[in-house]
């Protein structure tokens, strides 16, 4: 099954949208495609309607030239109102083995960022920067360790929901799905 990755950047100008495929590890750029930004003033959407039409066009472009639908993309935003905080989680290994797992991880992940992002904020990214195994500092990764509890110091980054709501319902109405920001 391919694996095929696009990713939009709006723009007060220009929308570009790159498409890309993941081949052996490694991306493979399929296609690089723009189109003026209309409805779209530095970044922020302005006039749905005319940014709706910019973006239908530029997915329209991007179709045509690959010759295969393009419905989920990531997309850039504003950053405008960013907002970055140091944050922990932690999290009991509950496997028999008490080996650590991605899924550990993921939970420790989301144990940093639980009820500390205001109802105006959206998540952006968890940039993991320290784990702890039993209290224990990893240098690398914790995955496959042993461990009855994994904690992770990280840097979480917020933007308001405003800065990216208005994007998202506009590439809604032309049936894109963004599944990361």
């Amino acid at each position: 099954m391919r694996k095929i990755i696009a990713s939009l950047d709006i723009g007060s100008h220009t929308i570009k949208l790159v498409v890309g495929e993941i081949v052996k590890h490694k991306l493979n750029i399929l296609a690089c495609i723009d189109t003026p930004a209309r409805g779209i003033k530095k970044g922020f959407i302005v006039n749905p309607e005319s940014a709706i039409e910019a973006l239908a066009d530029i997915f329209k472009k991007g179709e045509e030239q690959l010759g295969i639908p393009i419905k989920k993309v990531i997309v850039s935003i504003p950053s405008n109102g960013l907002n970055c905080f140091l944050s922990e989680g932690y999290t009991t290994i509950s496997n028999p083995e008490k080996i650590v797992t991605s899924n550990d991880i993921v939970r420790s992940l989301q144990a940093a960022v639980y009820n500390k992002i205001m109802d105006n904020q959206e998540l952006v990214s968890i940039l993991p920067t320290k784990y702890l195994v039993n209290d224990t500092v990893v240098s690398d990764s914790p995955l496959s360790m042993k461990a009855e509890k994994l904690k992770v110091k990280a840097v979480v980054v917020t933007v308001p929901k405003k800065n990216v709501t208005p994007i998202i319902h506009c590439l809604e109405k032309i049936d894109v799905e963004v599944v990361d920001k």
